[in-house]
């Protein structure tokens, strides 16, 4: 796909168009790719062969991030506060 033709297509999540746009195969910096961090994130399933669009836009990626960074310090809150129950209860 050509970069003007990747550049038309509007973003997954939100149906805007920015300035940088991401494929939804790209990985961020940690190495995860991008679909999986939606899949995790999101009640969406992006298939491959799909015809709708596969890129985002930087909002909805930084947003994205958010939510996982939310989402694992909620978990790890949540596993804190079982770990104290069990050891107030022995």
């Amino acid at each position: 796909m050509e970069a003007s033709e990747k550049m038309e297509q509007p973003c997954r999540l939100c149906d805007g168009s920015g300035e940088k746009m991401l494929s939804v195969f790209d990985k961020t910096e940690e190495g995860q790719q991008i679909l999986h961090l939606i899949k995790e994130c999101l009640p969406i399933i992006i298939y491959r062969t799909d015809p709708l669009s596969k890129q985002i836009c930087e909002k909805c990626f930084n947003n994205l991030e958010l939510v996982s960074r939310f989402k694992k310090s909620s978990q790890y809150t949540a596993e804190k506060h079982k770990e104290n129950l069990r050891a107030n209860w022995r």
